[in-house]
């Protein structure tokens, strides 16, 4: 696969078949956040960023009370400031958590 071919079915919304993201985690493991971002060209709809921002918490293994923080990124903020309330409904907070920030 090249990588125009992987893009074509990573990035864009018409024919995506791979979802690319991070998962980001403070080096000290006694502080317990970890956030995600989601990369696409076009904004996820809420429903779905949130379906998959729910998938990753169901399998990434933490620490009971972990913080889940969403990151979104320059495609995805306008999306997701819109639908803050959302995203902290769901337990995914849009402000950047400090342990991560920090590094």
């Amino acid at each position: 696969m090249t990588t125009a071919q992987f893009d074509a079915v990573s990035l864009h919304e018409t024919g995506q078949r791979a979802i690319l993201g991070a998962i980001l985690m403070p080096k000290d493991p006694a502080v317990h956040e970890l956030a995600v971002t989601l990369v696409r060209a076009e904004p996820y709809h809420p429903d779905m960023a949130i379906a998959i921002l729910k998938l990753v918490r169901t399998h990434v293994q933490a620490p009971i009370g972990t913080a889940h923080y969403y990151f979104p990124t320059f495609e995805q903020q306008a999306c997701a400031t819109e639908s803050a309330g959302r995203f902290a409904n769901e337990g995914f907070s849009g402000v950047e958590p400090r342990a991560v920030a920090r590094g």
